[in-house]
């Protein structure tokens, strides 16, 4: 028996409540174990919906955080009893991200999810431009 069905049982996943939002900001998904809770980023599911790695790898994920919330040893040991190794994402998957920032002289882009304020590149110490919207692979 694997230690996935030795912690969810049948019962538990019958009260287990899964949520889309568009509020989720720079994840893919988020767990609530205590609240028996799992929210998946509405966008996210969206950009990777002709993906199904990608939507098997997070759904799993988000389902093994129900037994473990780290990512350690037994997190991955549960991933695999589930049926899937996250341990290194599959290709393809697209990201978006709210802004991100280009530098005018080297050209290294940093993504963020909030405007950010600083406008130095941290490579080289230049100036950089700030862009909205960005969806990366």
């Amino acid at each position: 028996m694997d230690y996935a069905s030795k912690v969810i049982d049948k019962e538990e996943c019958k009260n287990l409540k899964v949520v889309f939002s568009n509020k989720l900001n720079g994840v893919n998904g988020t767990c609530y174990p205590f609240l028996r809770t799992i929210i998946y980023c509405d966008g996210y599911m969206r950009l990777n919906r002709n993906n199904i790695d990608a939507i098997t790898y997070t759904v799993v994920e988000e389902c093994a955080h129900l037994v473990r919330l780290p990512h350690d040893e037994i997190f991955y040991k549960v991933c695999c009893d589930l049926g899937c190794d996250v341990s290194s994402p599959p290709k393809g998957i697209k990201y978006y991200w709210k802004y991100f920032k280009q530098c005018k002289k080297c050209g290294n882009e940093k993504y963020y999810n909030r405007k950010p304020h600083n406008k130095l590149c941290k490579k080289c110490g230049s100036e950089s431009t700030i862009f909205f919207g960005k969806v990366n692979e």
